[in-house]
Parts: C-alpha cells; structure tokens; sequence
C-alpha cells in the first residue's frame, strides 16, 4: 500500500510523457495540480468505479477508497474493477484496487476500513477532495459540514438504476478561463469567484422557483427527493413503494417544507425510481460517473467554471439539467 504522502516536486519526464495529452489541453500547472491531488472516494459501487477510473487516468496522484461492504456476485454488472475471484473474499474498496492501481501504476492507490471513520475530521483533513457515493443524505450533510469547516472539496453522487444525480460544495471557488483574442490570437486569462451553499442549505430552498421550462426533468428531482426523505425514515436503501399512507406522509412533508404543490410528486416516477433505488446501471454510471469526475478536475485545477450545483440524469431519455440551488452565482 503506498502511502499518501506526495512530492510537490516537478513532474518528473515519464510523468510529462504519460499526461502529455493532458497537459497540452490544459496545461502544464494544471497537470501537477492534479498530480499532487488527494481524493477519498466513500462507497465502491458502479457509480464509484466510474468515477475513480476517470480520477486516475487523469492522474489524480492520491486516491483513497473507503468501503467495508464485501463484493458481491451482483457487484460485478457494473462494478469493472472488481475482479470476480475477490466476490465474498474482501471489501469493494480492497478488490478495486489492483485493477486501479494497473490503470495508472504510478498513483498512490488504498483503502481505509471503518465505514464510520467517514465522519473523522483527522482522516477528512488528509484530502483535497471528498466524494460520497450512494449514502443517506444526513450523512452527505454531515459529511459536507466538516469538509467546508475545512475547505475541503465535496461531492456527493447517487445512483437509482436509469436516474442519479450529484452535488457539488466548492465553498468559496476561484477559477480562471483562457480567451483567445481573434485579431491577435493573444491569449488572456481571466478569474472568476464562485460562492457554493453547503447541501442542507442548498436542500432548504424553495423548490416553486425552479425553472418552469425544466418541469418534466424536475419532476425527476423531487421523486429522487422524496425517495431521499423515505430512505431515511425508512432506515434503508429500500422503500415501502406500496405503502400509500407513508408516500402521502412523505409528499406532504416536502410540499410543505419547500413551497411546492403536492401534484409535482408523480406516483409512477415515484414508484418507478424506488424500483431501482439500489440499482447500478453500466451505462448510467459511465455518463454520470464521467460527468462528475470532470467537475471533479476543474474543481482541483481552478481550470474552467465547475457545475452549479445540482445535476440530475433521467436515463430513460438521456436528458439531464443543472439545478442551481441556493447559491449565489458568480462574483
């Protein structure tokens, strides 16, 4: 196991050679930006593989897997760093990480034990980045509450078979974009301030003033709402789908506390995403696990805006939408 530990040193040449595509688009110091970056990554399902794979072949140095659960049988649908002679032998973190480390043999690449050591300030403090993958939202919030008392980048991704979503809290973000004058090709380098909401502020906003033209992907949103808000109670994964009496309990709670008209909440969406509310789709997980990495880059690197704040994939047709909640836009 390596340790965490990283040179700030210059890339070295087979470095240069390795990220040479890399470097050419986004540059030289983005690259070591990168290269010296320290990421936890909680949860190693289909999601996280995508994620992780995306991570490393950018050449993010030190990736950090956390995941006590023992890979299973159905793990290895979607979950490809899993080799399947580790399925009831090991935890997920611990089977993905050769297949990792082959991916890019000169990152640092481990995994911790103690799913609970998620919510350690001391192990948080280690990272540059902390992504969590498929957790109960009050976990995502107290996660990202200690991450943003220490600046700390937070991620948080869900996947429910064809629909997932993921947020991002970049607290206070400083990038820059590179223009390129037409008449001189002179390029300038302009920075830009953005200011992120913590996820329970940026879940506390009225959800009415959202834009009227992305009803029927919002709709997504407030079903993977209130699937959220049934997990919890509910203490699981798994909901009780054909429990009229508690849906109702559920929409009425969400309607209330976000201004929103109990007809937004489908019951077929709603019945439909619960169905799959444990369910890692290969190509969903591809999309939107490579979609996340990528914000995931521009947040390390301070290279082109990052996302703002809130995406939601519905696989059904391919569509997605960026929710801007409760930020405060750009300064």
């Amino acid at each position: 196991v390596k340790s965490l530990q990283m040179s700030e040193a210059s890339l070295d040449a087979d470095q240069v050679k390795q990220y040479d595509r890399q470097i050419r688009l986004w540059g030289f110091a983005a690259q070591q930006k990168i290269t010296q970056a320290r990421v936890l990554v909680y949860g190693c399902r289909g999601m996280s593989a995508e994620i992780v794979k995306n991570l490393v072949l950018a050449g993010v140095g030190n990736v950090c897997l956390m995941d006590d659960g023992v890979a299973q049988e159905e793990d290895l649908g979607s979950q490809f760093l899993i080799p399947a002679e580790c399925v009831g032998k090991v935890s997920r973190a611990e089977a993905s990480i050769k297949s990792l480390q082959e991916l890019n043999p000169k990152a640092a690449i481990r995994f911790e034990t103690g799913e609970s050591r998620i919510l350690d300030e001391d192990l948080l403090k280690q990272f540059d980045l902390v992504c969590v993958t498929d957790a109960a939202q009050s976990v995502q919030q107290q996660v990202n509450a200690l991450c943003r008392q220490h600046r700390i980048k937070f991620f948080s991704v869900n996947s429910h078979g064809f629909f997932a979503c993921f947020f991002l809290d970049l607290n206070e973000h400083e990038y820059h974009v590179e223009k390129k004058e037409a008449d001189t090709q002179k390029t300038t380098t302009e920075t830009f301030q953005l200011s992120y909401p913590s996820l329970e502020k940026a879940m506390s906003v009225s959800w009415s003033k959202l834009t009227k033209g992305k009803a029927q992907v919002s709709k997504v949103f407030y079903a993977l709402q209130l699937l959220h808000t049934m997990q919890e109670r509910a203490g699981s994964a798994s909901v009780p789908v054909e429990n009229a009496e508690e849906l109702q309990q559920g929409i009425d709670e969400l309607s209330k506390r976000h201004s929103l008209a109990p007809a937004c909440f489908e019951d077929d969406l709603f019945r439909k995403l619960a169905m799959q509310a444990n369910l890692h789709v290969s190509m969903v997980c591809s999309i939107v696990g490579g979609m996340a990495a990528d914000h995931m880059v521009k947040a390390l690197t301070g290279k082109e805006k990052p996302l703002q704040n809130y995406f939601v994939y519905d696989g059904r047709d391919g569509s997605g939408v960026v929710l801007d909640l409760g930020s405060e836009g750009d300064a």
